[in-house]
């Protein structure tokens, strides 16, 4: 029943009109498709009225019904257009489905709309949503058109074509008295379980009588005593069209729920009610009736999806089998030309009556260019022999599944006797009603005038619009870059001016030739000397590229591979600017991002390397390569995933590779090369080809001098590495600062950063030094790895790690870890420190480019006094990590999730009684942020990728839905130890209760 739930609803002359683009690229915008080869419109579904759509189409393929209805004119019905005026009596239901009516049969789309007509039913979204009983809408409709045909000349119309009459009897065996109850019909309702089929249901219900006898007796009115009897019942009057319905849906009063009977319940194309009527003295021909549609219901008593098969007694559409034949023999078959055809009914070959087709006029009048093919159909669109448009042969059923239609055989109706996709309504007509000759095969019959204008207007907008829709679709942007307006230097062609005045935009349908292309240029160029070479083109990092010349004349646009946006170049195919032009992918140019060492820079502040861009072509040599950049005695290093990778993957280009080309050694746009003299390449192991550094590591860190006071104070720089230990500095700088003889046998002398002291054993790295870092000299006794100093305003205080957990204690003169210190002396210290509460101490760590992890985190700290909101947090990210602000994204980590909230510039919901808008504060909802929180960071510039989370993360969420589970499944072990609770009852789902249909009409009395 939801098979097109997200199907986009578009009428094309609905209420409800969809907006339009240049380009039909969005399928919003495109016009609704035309019919398909049977030449019958389908109903799309809103979502879960398809037992609506089943009974539409039902009605509709009812000839008499639906002429009834288009006899009611706008003097009776009103006029939609007054619809919105409050006086005037409208009766809007009859009007649409007048309207919708018109529309199946005359507009030239697919599948039509209902939503207007819903609309009319006072229906809204909910209600097209819902699941109901096709039966239950069937009588609801009916008494719904009843209603809002008060007082016209169509009062009658459901009782005049459904209306029927049962009689119930009960004749007294003394005397002979007869008791009787008229009853009326607009649809017989049948048993199903136990039953083999339609006749026997019929027997039972209208021959079989049911007798009171023994202790089950009847009290007779007129001999006032109770008696024996018989009761039955019969048809009275039979209406011109019977519908049946069958009880598919019982009640298991065990189990106490419902369930669907699909067990075998067969039904004929033709029946015979005479045994079944009280009446049994007229021709057999007014007892006779035929099948012409079958409601069929898919699925169980909760749900499921209705559609119809019903037979097209005026033959609108255009009816032949899904077969078609397999192979070369059977598309030879096809060719127009060919004197003989397939027919499938008999399953030969056989001549055709003519050798040239002609094919139907479509509802418009114009001849269709080619018999359409769909779903493996062939569509013969010939004139259909008579023996086919005898309707009773058989043919011209279809089936009808919302949108789709589709042509099948009678005998298919028999696969719906049973099973869960089954018959579940039946609907005859009395074989004495007869259809007019001038009705066969014409859509146009007895439609008001005023419909059929406003379906012809429909259709020619929807020609209008498929028209343009095809252009556009069939339409492609093609750039062309004349040659006039471009130079060729540094291995790429470059626009003379500006971009948008070096290139022309030309809009042509693909189905064009190459030729008509090149006299589309002609014509638009007001002059052009010599021959006209078109190549396609690319926009490089370099700049332009030409590729391969189109040749070819003949060839559409679409063959020789020009598609939308695709960029040409009209230049004679030789030089342009006098330059001689090389062409093709072996000469593609190449940018590469070129990194030297920088010179120190005066407060270590900046970049660490200087970087340039040079083109080479992607077939130049290593060696060529190497003497265009790199100085006498100089090496490469390339790095194909850029500079912010790890050192090991900067490598070495060799002497032996010398020989290879660019391309041949991997490096394409973007890649870096790193050029080292020889005194830089003392960060190289040349045996392995490697880097032993980053390269933003391989710098310079500035030392003073503290132990002397004064003007004596200097700085020297040092050269070190992120693995140089902090002792090799001191030792380093002692010699620089020629401090020798004075301190060489002074074991007090520590190096520290921004006057915190640093244990010697520890790395640039592990003291997280940046690039540039001011260090000092000064007398004193270096901690040990185990101890963080810090300043305090009282005395000097070190953290100790004892065992697992880390104590303050006091620092005595000797600078030795002292005694630990009690609970007031810790708030005495941070009373007295210089700790501000407004500052958030955060663990942030950047992303790995290409990977799901991250680098080793760092501390930040950050101020927040003046406010706490994503923008400022970005900026001292961005601040921290020197990159620009948009070119990162942030997230906070909930480790007890394993998630990462992105942290953006969102702004709280503020209540409309508030007139101060509150500022966004990161402490609050969602992200409650605290000291100690992990903040991870995307660099943009290298990583495109959003997501934040690890494979740490993965298997933590994976852990956490484990446990969720085996808690779930201890709950439900629990629940099933419990007195009379069982396992059906556990999965049992809880359905909703069902809505009651309904369709609201007005008063018309």
């Amino acid at each position: 029943m939801f098979g097109d739930l997200f199907e986009e609803e578009f009428s094309f002359i609905s209420n409800n009109h969809c907006g339009k683009g240049k380009k039909s690229k969005p399928r919003d915008f495109e016009p609704p498709a035309p019919r398909d080869f049977t030449n019958l419109s389908g109903i799309k579904n809103q979502g879960g009225t398809c037992y609506l759509n089943s009974l539409l189409q039902t009605l509709l393929f009812t000839p008499e019904f639906r002429e009834a209805l288009f006899s009611l004119g706008p003097e009776e019905l009103g006029t939609l257009d007054d619809s919105s005026k409050p006086d005037a009596k409208v009766r809007m239901i009859p009007l649409q489905l007048q309207r919708l009516f018109a529309q199946l049969l005359l507009l030239d789309q697919q599948a039509a709309s209902t939503t207007d007509l819903t609309e009319s039913f006072g229906w809204n979204s909910h209600e097209e949503m819902r699941q109901h009983d096709v039966q239950e809408l069937n009588r609801i409709l009916f008494s719904a058109l009843e209603t809002s045909l008060v007082g016209t000349s169509g009062h009658d119309l459901i009782n005049r074509l459904y209306h029927g009459i049962v009689v119930n009897q009960i004749v007294c065996k003394e005397c002979k008295n007869i008791s009787e109850r008229q009853e009326d019909f607009l649809d017989l309702t049948v048993a199903v379980k136990g039953v083999a089929g339609l006749e026997e249901a019929l027997w039972n219900a209208y021959v079989e009588e049911e007798h009171f006898e023994s202790e089950n007796l009847y009290r007779c009115g007129a001999c006032d005593k109770l008696v024996e009897a018989s009761k039955s019942a019969k048809l009275r009057k039979l209406p011109p069209f019977l519908t049946i319905s069958l009880l598919r849906f019982n009640f298991d009063f065990e189990k106490c729920e419902r369930y669907k009977e699909t067990s075998c319940y067969t039904f004929p194309s033709q029946i015979n009610l005479r045994p079944f009527c009280e009446q049994t003295e007229m021709d057999d021909s007014e007892y006779m009736y035929e099948l012409f549609s079958v409601i069929i219901h898919k699925g169980g008593c909760y749900g499921g999806h209705y559609h119809v098969y019903v037979r097209d007694v005026d033959e609108l559409g255009n009816w032949q089998l899904q077969v078609s034949p397999k192979g070369v023999f059977s598309t030879f078959l096809c060719y127009p030309r060919f004197p003989f055809c397939f027919f499938p009914d008999e399953n030969k070959v056989g001549l055709k009556e003519k050798h040239k087709l002609t094919f139907k006029s479509n509802f418009q009048g114009q001849d269709l260019q080619s018999p359409p093919q769909k779903n493996d159909v062939q569509w013969d669109s010939e004139k259909i022999p008579l023996r086919l448009k005898d309707s009773s042969a058989g043919c011209h059923w279809f089936d009808l599944n919302d949108s789709k239609v589709q042509p099948i055989k009678e005998k298919d109706i028999q696969k719906q006797f049973e099973g869960k996709e089954s018959a579940y309504m039946l609907f005859y007509r009395k074989s004495l009603l007869k259809r007019p000759p001038e009705a066969r095969g014409n859509p146009r019959y007895k439609i008001p005038t005023h419909l059929l204008n406003e379906m012809n207007a429909a259709n020619t907008e929807l020609q209008r619009k498929r028209a343009e829709c095809d252009s556009a679709n069939n339409g492609i942007d093609l750039h062309l870059h004349l040659s006039s307006c471009y130079t060729f230097r540094n291995g790429a062609l470059h626009p003379a001016l500006t971009w948008k005045e070096s290139v022309v935009d030309l809009t042509i349908d693909r189905r064009k030739t190459l030729g008509d292309l090149r006299q589309s240029i002609f014509q638009m160029l007001e002059s052009w000397e010599g021959d006209m070479i078109l190549s396609i083109a690319k926009p490089l990092p370099a700049g332009l590229h030409l590729y391969q010349i189109l040749d070819g004349d003949e060839l559409t646009l679409d063959a020789v591979g020009l598609a939308d946006g695709a960029d040409v170049f009209v230049w004679n195919g030789k030089e342009v600017g006098g330059t001689k032009v090389m062409t093709g992918p072996d000469h593609e140019p190449v940018v590469l991002n070129v990194l030297r060492l920088a010179e120190y820079n005066e407060g270590g502040k900046g970049q660490h390397f200087t970087e340039s861009q040079h083109v080479f072509s992607c077939s130049t040599e290593l060696g060529e390569l190497h003497r265009a950049l790199a100085p006498a005695g100089g090496i490469i290093l390339k790095n194909l995933s850029g500079p912010e990778k790890e050192a090991k993957n900067w490598e070495v280009l060799l002497e032996e590779d010398m020989n290879k080309t660019v391309r041949s050694v991997g490096l394409t746009d973007g890649c870096s090369v790193l050029i080292l003299d020889s005194h830089d390449q003392s960060f190289v192991n040349v045996s392995s080809g490697n880097l032993t550094a980053f390269t933003y590591d391989i710098s310079w860190l500035q030392v003073k001098n503290f132990c002397r006071t004064g003007d004596e104070e200097k700085h020297v720089k040092i050269t070190a590495t992120i693995e140089t230990v902090m002792a090799d500095i001191k030792m380093k700088a002692i010699r620089e600062l020629q401090l020798d003889e004075e301190l060489a046998a002074d074991d007090d002398v520590v190096c520290v950063f921004v006057l915190l002291e640093v244990p010697e054993d520890y790395t640039v790295k592990e003291a997280e030094l940046k690039m540039g870092s001011l260090l000092g000299l000064c007398h004193g006794k270096a901690p040990t790895s185990t101890q963080l100093p810090f300043l305090a305003n009282v005395f000097p205080v070190c953290t100790v790690l004892v065992g697992d957990s880390w104590h303050l204690r006091r620092i005595d003169w000797c600078y030795e870890a002292g005694e630990a210190l009690s609970m007031t002396y810790w708030n005495d210290l941070f009373l007295l420190s210089d700790n501000s509460p407004h500052e958030l101490l955060l663990r942030v760590q950047m992303g790995i480019p290409g990977e799901r992890d991250y680098y080793d985190s760092t501390d930040l700290v950050w101020d927040i006094s003046k406010e706490c909101t994503a923008w400022a947090l970005r900026q001292k990210v961005a601040a921290h990590y020197c990159l620009p602000v948009e070119k990162i994204e942030i997230a906070k980590y909930f480790p007890d999730r394993f998630e990462w909230l992105p942290i953006s510039s969102w702004t709280q919901k503020i209540s409309k009684k508030k007139r101060k808008k509150k500022l966004e504060s990161l402490q609050a909802a969602p992200y409650h942020l605290k000291d100690g929180d992990v903040i991870g960071v995307k660099n943009l510039l290298l990583d495109d990728t959003k997501d934040f989370s690890t494979l740490r993360d993965d298997i933590g969420k994976e852990k956490q839905r484990q446990l969720t589970l085996e808690k779930k499944k201890s709950r439900q072990a629990e629940r099933l130890q419990r007195p009379g609770f069982s396992e059906e009852k556990l999965n049992m789902k809880h359905r909703k209760p069902e809505v009651a249909l309904s369709i609201n009409v007005g008063v018309f009395r």
